[in-house]
């Protein structure tokens, strides 16, 4: 059985994240997850603001 790496990101909407990654495990078995949130500012003379990026890391082999 081989073992595979997938990386998902968005830097909006978590809920939107969780989804995706729930459909794509559920017919892999997964290993790992390494998941980080990171935020940012920005700013300069035109515009101001900030957000934050969500990264997952999942390990898995596939099932069968």
């Amino acid at each position: 059985m081989r073992t595979f790496v997938k990386i998902f990101h968005s830097n909006n909407d978590p809920e939107t994240l969780e989804r995706e990654i729930n459909e794509f495990i559920k017919d892999k078995k997964v290993i790992d997850v390494k998941h980080s949130i990171s935020s940012y500012a920005l700013c300069d003379e035109y515009y101001s603001g900030g957000g934050t990026d969500y990264s997952v890391l999942l390990i898995y082999k596939i099932r069968g």
